[in-house]
């Protein structure tokens, strides 16, 4: 039901869509919250558009709207206690921010204090900040978190940061819980590789930037995702969210990180040195099919790939 009072000589309307002006609409995706100013007054703090540059890319900015409700005070607090509910905006209410100020090219804690934080506070969450300082940091952060008064985990930095949070999640004694599965997660690119964040904010029409990643978490809405499991004699080593990889890939991967002075560009630096090398990784590889394939009619498939 929307909520209609007088705003300046005209009808404004709070209703699914975002708020609605005789001449134009605020969409909810763009609104990251709305505040009590004091009086009569309340803050929208929005983030819409700009309009398409040379390039075409389509920015966010900032702009506050205030509203005043001189004319109908009671309709300052039903739009106060209406609009998380009707945008599903309720459902993030306190999260847990897990920040590697060391990721990317170490600006975690400038975007965190500069565009991530006030975003928060302006959609009225909680939040608590912990930064990491050693590798495996984060799992053991997330392994010991009481989730039962967390709505959501955020990742902030790259892909590393992220998987880090997944192990600790899914390591966890109560990982088989009926929590864990559903818990939401959610990740800010502040990294090198964003690839991750960058697929899922494709998804949702957005950019891959701090700013609509954090406008996106927000919105709450949850986007369900695979998690792959690597086995050795029935027990679990490995988990992953994007890829698994042995020899160049990985390789190339880990030694890059000693070059992060360089920039984005040192994994393909250390990618092309590998290759000149003629690095050689001998394996052998099997295919143990699932029951459901020989079920479907595929016949076994024996022997190896070298």
């Amino acid at each position: 039901k929307p909520f209609w009072f007088p705003c300046m000589h005209a009808k404004v309307v709070l209703n699914a869509t975002g708020i609605v002006f005789v001449d134009g609409i605020v969409p909810s995706e763009d609104i990251a919250g709305i505040e009590d100013a004091g009086d009569n007054v309340l803050h929208v703090h929005a983030y819409p558009h700009r309009e398409p540059g040379c390039s075409g890319s389509r920015s966010r900015h900032y702009v506050l709207c205030t509203l005043d409700f001189a004319n109908a005070p009671q309709a300052k607090g039903q739009w106060l206690h209406k609009y998380k509910e009707m945008w599903g905006r309720h459902r993030l209410q306190h999260v847990l921010v897990v920040l590697n100020p060391f990721s990317g090219a170490k600006k975690g804690r400038q975007i965190w204090k500069n565009i991530v934080e006030p975003l928060f506070q302006q959609a009225g969450i909680l939040v608590e900040m912990i930064e990491t300082t050693h590798n495996g940091h984060a799992a053991e952060i997330v392994h010991t978190a009481v989730l039962s008064q967390l709505d959501g985990i955020i990742a902030m930095g790259g892909d590393g940061i992220l998987s880090e949070v997944m192990q600790g999640l899914l390591s966890r004694t109560d990982a088989d819980a009926s929590l864990v599965p559903s818990f939401p997660v959610g990740v800010i690119p502040s990294g090198t590789g964003n690839g991750f964040a960058a697929s899922n904010l494709f998804a949702a029409g957005e950019k891959c930037a701090p700013l609509p990643a954090a406008l996106v978490i927000v919105r709450s809405r949850l986007q369900r995702t695979d998690i792959g499991f690597v086995m050795q004699n029935n027990r679990v080593l490995y988990r992953c969210m994007l890829s698994w990889a042995w020899g160049l890939i990985s390789d190339t991967d880990i030694e890059a990180d000693d070059m992060r002075f360089v920039g984005p560009i040192r994994t393909t630096i250390k990618g092309i040195v590998n290759i000149l090398r003629r690095r050689i990784y001998r394996g052998r590889i099997h295919l143990l099919l699932h029951s459901s394939d020989y079920m479907h009619g595929h016949p076994p498939m024996g022997g190896h790939v070298t």
